[in-house]
C-alpha cells in the first residue's frame, strides 16, 4: 500500500511539472478578409520561450478552423516541432454582469412580485368564503329591524365589490408579470448563448534557439462567415443620372469576438480543391430527339428573348428594381472639416479617419479665423469614404480602413463600399399581351466597367420606395435595365378586333386569322419616349405555317416572334398600331389559340 501511494504521488509531481512547462498566451486577432463564403483570421501573439523544447497553448482561436489551412510562422529561427489544434468546451466566457446578471435579477423581482400575488388571491377568495357563509343575521327568537337589515346589505355589497376588485387587478398584474418574465428569459437566452461559446486552442511544440520573446503568427480558414453585396438605387428624376450606392452586408458565428481588427471584404471564394475542366470525346447517337446545335439554336434564342428594344437586339435585360469650442492661451486651434474643436476633442479622433492635415499660420490663419488663430489654425480634413477598393487578377478586395468590431452572433452588419453616378437613358415599356402596366426603365450602358456583383437592388424613384429585386452581373450585353415602377399616366390597351378575326377550312387544313389592335395614350404633361411590344406565335412543325399579315410599321423579330414599335409620344398625344397575321394547320389538330 504505501508504494502504491509513492507511485501514484510520483505520477502526480511528474504531470504537474509537465503542466507547469506549458505555458499558453491568447493569440490577438490582427486581422480577417472575409470571402464570398468563409473567413481567413490571422491571430498574432508574443509568447515568452526559454532556450531549447517549449510547450505553448495558444488561446482565443475559431473552433471551426480548417485544419488544413493552418500556417504557423515565429520570428528569430524557431523551430515548430508539431501542432494539435483542438475544442475547449469548458472554458466558455462567462456571462457579463452589465447585461445577464441584470436580467437573472429582473426575473427574480418579478417573480417575487408572482408569489405576493397569489397570497393576495388566496386570502381574497378565503374572505369571500367567510362572507358567502355569514350572510344570515338576527337569532331565532328576535329579527332585524329595517335599519339593521340596509346596513348589512350596504356592508355586504361593498364587501363584495371590494374583494371582486381587488381579485381582477391581481389577477391582470400576474397576467402582465408572466408576460414580463417571458420576454426577460427570451432576452436572457440570448446573452447567455453569446457567452457560451465553444474556443477552439492550438498546442505547440517549439525549439527556440534564445531566450526571450518572440513574434508568433497564426492564420487559417473557417467557413463561419460571408459576405454579400447589395444596392441602393436612386433616381430624382428622368433627367438625372442614377445614384448607386453599393453596400455589402457580412455576419461571422467562428464563436470569438473579432474587435478592432483589420477587415477585408474579397469577392473570390476558396476554391476547396477544384481543378480547371477538360474535355472528353463528345458522341451523337440516333436516339437523341434533338441535336446540340439545335439546342444552342434555342439557348440563343431565349436570351434574345428577353431584350426590351429591337435595337438592342442582342442585349440581355436586367429587372430590378454647432457651436463649437476651442483652445484659448497658447494654443493654435483645430478644425475639422469646417469645424472648430478642441484639441481633447480631436485627440479622440481615429487617426484612420484623418484624410489631410494643413497648418496655416501667420497672417494666413488670422484672415480666416480672426485673433483666436494667431497661434496657428490645424485644418483636418477627414476621409469621405473607409474603404480602399482594390482590383486583382482573380478577385477585388475592399478593405475598410477604420479598426472593426464584429460579435460572434450571426447578426448582419453592414457598410458602405463606395457611391457611383451612373448615366441613364429613361424610356417606357409595356408589353400590353403579358401587363397592362407600363413602365419606367433606366438603361445604362457599359455597366460592365463599374465591377458591379450580383446582389439584390433597392429601388427609390422620386423619394418614393419603389421595391427589390436583383442585379445580375452575368450577362455579357451592354445595356443594363432598371425597372423604376409603373405610370399609370401611360395608359395602353390591346383589344382584339372581331372583324378581321377569321376562322376557314382549307381542304385538310384550318387556317385562322388573327387581329388585334393597340392604343396608346400619354396622360402626361411631359413627353415620353415609347418602346411598345407584342408577339406572334412560331411554329417549329411543317405542318404549321404562321404567316405575319400587317405589322403597322413594327421591327420584327422572327427568331422569337415579337414585334416591336419605339416612338416618341407627346402630351396628350395617343397613337394606334394594328398587327394581323395567320395560322394553318392540319384540322384535326389541336393548337389551343
Amino acid at each position: 500500500m504505501k508504494m502504491l501511494v509513492i507511485s501514484f504521488l510520483s505520477i502526480f509531481f511528474v504531470c504537474s511539472l509537465l503542466a507547469q512547462d506549458e505555458k499558453a498566451v491568447v493569440g490577438k486577432i490582427e486581422s480577417a478578409t472575409i470571402f464570398r463564403l468563409g473567413t481567413e483570421l490571422t491571430h498574432v501573439a508574443k509568447p515568452a520561450l526559454s532556450l531549447g523544447n517549449n510547450d505553448l497553448i495558444i488561446e482565443g482561436l475559431s473552433s471551426s478552423i480548417n485544419t488544413n489551412s493552418l500556417k504557423i510562422n515565429c520570428s528569430g529561427g524557431v523551430t515548430i516541432m508539431g501542432s494539435e489544434f483542438f475544442k475547449d468546451y469548458l472554458s466558455s466566457s462567462k456571462p457579463s454582469l452589465t447585461s445577464t446578471q441584470k436580467l437573472q435579477d429582473s426575473i427574480s423581482f418579478y417573480n417575487k412580485e408572482l408569489k405576493r400575488l397569489e397570497v393576495i388571491l388566496e386570502t381574497n377568495k378565503e374572505l369571500q368564503t367567510l362572507l358567502q357563509e355569514n350572510k344570515s343575521i338576527g337569532g331565532t327568537q328576535t329579527g332585524v329591524t329595517v335599519t339593521e337589515l340596509m346596513r348589512m346589505m350596504d356592508y355586504y355589497k361593498s364587501k363584495s365589490i371590494e374583494l371582486e376588485t381587488e381579485k381582477s387587478n391581481a389577477e391582470e398584474t400576474i397576467t402582465r408579470y408572466k408576460n414580463r418574465i417571458a420576454v426577460l428569459k427570451a432576452q436572457l437566452d440570448q446573452e447567455s448563448g453569446k457567452n457560451n461559446k465553444v474556443s477552439g486552442k492550438l498546442r505547440l511544440k517549439l525549439i527556440a534557439p534564445l531566450t526571450g520573446t518572440y513574434d508568433l503568427e497564426i492564420s487559417y480558414y473557417t467557413s463561419a462567415a460571408y459576405w454579400m453585396p447589395y444596392y441602393d438605387l436612386q433616381v430624382e428624376s428622368s433627367d438625372k443620372p442614377v445614384k448607386m450606392i453599393c453596400k455589402a452586408k457580412f455576419m461571422q458565428t467562428t464563436g470569438i469576438d473579432w474587435s478592432k481588427v483589420s477587415l477585408t471584404l474579397s469577392t473570390s471564394t476558396p476554391s476547396n480543391g477544384k481543378t480547371a475542366p477538360v474535355f472528353n470525346a463528345w458522341f451523337l447517337s440516333s436516339r437523341q430527339n434533338i441535336s446540340m446545335k439545335a439546342m444552342e439554336v434555342l439557348d440563343e434564342k431565349a436570351v434574345v428573348q428577353n431584350s426590351i428594344s429591337y435595337s438592342k437586339s442582342k442585349e440581355s435585360v436586367v429587372r430590378l428594381r454647432g457651436t463649437s469650442t476651442f483652445d484659448s492661451g497658447n494654443n493654435p486651434i483645430y478644425v475639422v472639416n469646417g469645424q472648430i474643436m478642441s484639441s481633447e476633442d480631436f485627440e479622440k479622433i481615429d487617426p484612420n479617419m484623418i484624410e489631410r492635415v494643413d497648418f496655416l499660420k501667420d497672417t494666413s490663419s488670422t484672415a480666416v479665423y480672426g485673433s483666436r488663430a494667431a497661434n496657428g489654425v490645424f485644418q483636418v480634413t477627414l476621409k469621405s469614404t473607409f474603404v480602399t477598393e482594390s482590383v486583382n487578377e482573380i478577385d477585388m478586395t475592399y478593405k475598410i480602413d477604420l479598426p472593426y468590431n464584429l460579435l460572434s452572433t450571426g447578426k448582419e452588419q453592414s457598410v458602405t463600399l463606395r457611391t457611383l453616378e451612373l448615366p441613364a437613358t429613361y424610356e417606357y415599356y409595356c408589353a400590353p399581351k403579358l401587363d397592362k402596366a407600363t413602365y419606367l426603365l433606366a438603361g445604362i450602358k457599359d455597366w460592365s466597367k463599374y465591377n458591379l456583383l450580383g446582389g439584390e437592388a433597392s429601388i427609390t424613384y422620386a423619394g418614393t420606395y419603389i421595391g427589390k429585386s436583383m442585379i445580375d452581373p452575368n450577362s455579357t450585353q451592354e445595356v443594363l435595365h432598371l425597372t423604376l415602377g409603373d405610370d399609370k399616366r401611360i395608359v395602353v390597351k390591346r383589344e382584339k378586333m372581331q372583324d378581321y378575326t377569321s376562322s376557314k377550312f382549307l381542304g385538310n387544313d384550318k387556317e385562322q386569322q388573327f387581329a388585334y389592335q393597340l392604343t396608346v395614350k400619354n396622360n402626361k404633361n411631359t413627353s415620353v419616349n415609347m418602346i411598345l411590344k407584342d408577339q406572334f406565335p412560331i411554329s417549329t412543325d411543317k405542318s404549321i405555317v404562321v404567316k405575319v399579315i400587317e405589322t403597322d410599321g413594327a421591327h420584327v423579330n422572327e427568331e422569337i416572334g415579337t414585334l416591336t414599335w419605339e416612338f416618341p409620344l407627346k402630351p396628350g398625344e395617343t397613337k394606334v398600331y394594328k398587327i394581323k397575321y395567320s395560322v394553318k394547320y392540319p384540322k384535326d389538330m389541336n393548337l389551343g389559340i
